[in-house]
């Protein structure tokens, strides 16, 4: 399914989303904290259009903490219907394929901040209960 400008579905609730290679990716979140989607969209800016890509493997949430390191989308943590989640998932946007990775080492939060420095992912804070902690993810080497 492609479509034109806009992301296909609306009144998302904290969709998680990611820039790789020029194009962006967005899904996940919902409607409400009770009524979360696994879909996820392509959009490329050449053609203005969002493209159905492979639906996220692991449980739905919203409030996910994203990040990119070289061409791969991570996404993780947050707000499950019912309990916060402590894992995380690669996108390979070559392969329109999920993976499940190495598990965060804090507790589960969402609302959680993620940036990448120099190749080595950060996420930290968050709640329930205004997390202080930071952990660190280095991805390994592709061959």
């Amino acid at each position: 399914m492609d479509t034109h400008g806009r992301l296909p579905r609306r009144w998302q609730l904290r969709r998680g989303g990611v820039r790789v290679g020029g194009k962006g990716y967005a899904g996940m979140g919902g409607a409400s904290p009770d009524v979360i989607k696994k879909d996820f969209w392509g959009y490329d800016p050449v053609t203005d259009k969002w493209t159905a890509k492979a639906d996220f493997t692991g449980p739905v949430r919203a409030f996910s903490s994203p990040f990119v390191i070289a061409s791969d989308g991570y996404v993780g943590l947050g707000t499950t219907t019912t309990s916060s989640a402590d894992d995380f998932y690669k996108y390979d946007p070559a392969k329109n394929s999920w993976i499940k990775i190495t598990p965060y080492g804090g507790d589960p939060r969402y609302d959680a901040v993620s940036f990448v420095i120099d190749g080595i992912a950060y996420v930290g804070t968050g709640n329930p209960g205004l997390k202080k902690d930071f952990w660190k993810y280095t991805p390994t080497k592709k061959p």
